[in-house]
């Protein structure tokens, strides 16, 4: 859907309970920071995605939020828990600075989120290049 709009067309993006869902967030990500206008922001909440470095070890959110940093992309995750739900999830919150959005990241795989048929979602991980 993304991919049909002009660029620097939004002011803000805001996504609730989508970014989950996602087969290929990375992708989603570069596509909301285009459709940006210079000085947009996107606030998008349960944005999780799975980077490895070379020895298959999980990077943490915060390694990752200091990659994004490194290439020039203002990305801030936070912590939060709904009142719904007893368990934490990632936001992401992300200003365009007119850069092109980019990171040090390959794909690596699919794996599934879940081993419940009725919650499996199939995702993408991701690696560090280099």
């Amino acid at each position: 859907m993304l991919r049909c709009l002009s660029s620097n067309l939004f002011h803000l993006i805001v996504s609730h309970q989508t970014c989950r869902y996602l087969f290929d967030p990375l992708r989603v990500l570069k596509n909301v920071h285009r459709v940006l206008t210079p000085g947009g922001y996107a606030f998008m909440e349960s944005f999780e995605p799975l980077v490895f470095d070379m020895n298959e070890t999980l990077i943490s959110n915060t390694k990752l939020q200091k990659l994004f940093r490194q290439t020039g992309n203002s990305v801030t995750y936070g912590e939060y828990r709904p009142y719904y739900e007893g368990r934490t999830r990632i936001g992401l919150a992300m200003k365009k600075k007119g850069r092109r959005f980019s990171l040090p990241v390959g794909y690596r795989s699919i794996v599934p989120t879940s081993t419940s048929p009725t919650y499996q979602t199939d995702v993408v991980t991701y690696y560090l290049k280099g």
